[in-house]
């Protein structure tokens, strides 16, 4: 029954899910409510990311909040270098929440997009670290994205990335990153999921050095990245990336 669910009303399948690795009735509990963000700048930001030229020739989208974002700043080099042939779309808006993502998905950012074959979602570390969301909820969000894109994206695989480390050590942050990661993995690993072309991957252990340090040179305020940052980023993604867009 759970596999019908997957192929013919994909939103319900991080629910499920959720239930599946919490308990009966947790996402019930704990079902995201896509929300829009109510100040000016945000909204205007959205709107400008519905309409840039070039827009419907995308191949590649990546969607997030400010670590996303951040191939534009830090990360462009990397980013010009390692997807410029693939037309990229960047959807990444700072300070974003999975309910923040969710509502775009719903309201327009993915509208007019039909050469899409490739979306990288990155989402959930501001949920986790400074609104103290449980990482249930956490999970819940992030899958709820991730098949939201499957749904409006038929024609596109989904790339779900594990939240990458935050924090310059290990401590009670990472812990709860490696959890979200941990019930993230075996999500995807599902059949049911893989039936929807999600898949997952983590690249967050190229970030940190020998001693599990997120050293400055890759994240100067232990949370986003560098051009170092960003270039071991793309270095991760390349393998998967070029197979996934070649080969359609």
């Amino acid at each position: 029954m759970r596999s019908r669910l997957v192929l013919f009303l994909p939103a319900l399948v991080g629910l499920l899910l959720v239930d599946l690795l919490f308990g009966e009735g947790a996402a019930a509990a704990r079902a995201p409510h896509p929300a829009p963000r109510r100040v000016g700048w945000w909204l205007a930001r959205h709107a400008a990311q519905n309409q840039p030229p070039g827009r419907a020739e995308a191949r590649l989208i990546f969607v997030g909040d400010s670590i996303t974002a951040g191939w534009l700043g830090a990360g462009l080099d990397a980013w010009t270098r390692s997807f410029g042939r693939y037309r990229p779309l960047n959807l990444g808006i700072s300070g974003d929440r999975t309910r923040h993502l969710l509502w775009r998905l719903q309201h327009g950012a993915l509208d007019g997009l039909p050469r899409a074959r490739l979306v990288v979602l990155l989402i959930g570390i501001n949920d986790l670290a400074f609104y103290g969301a449980p990482v249930r909820d956490v999970v819940d969000g992030i899958l709820a994205c991730a098949l939201e894109l499957r749904a409006r994206l038929p024609g596109a695989r989904v790339l779900l990335l594990g939240l990458l480390p935050s924090g310059l050590r290990r401590g009670p942050l990472r812990d709860r990153i490696a959890r979200v990661n941990r019930w993230l993995e075996q999500a995807a690993g599902d059949a049911a999921i893989k039936a929807t072309d999600v898949r997952y991957l983590d690249v967050g252990p190229r970030l940190l050095d020998a001693n599990g340090v997120l050293r400055s040179e890759v994240s100067p305020d232990s949370l986003h990245l560098s051009g170092e940052g960003y270039r071991r980023w793309a270095e991760g993604l390349t393998p998967i990336i070029v197979p996934f867009l070649e080969e359609r």
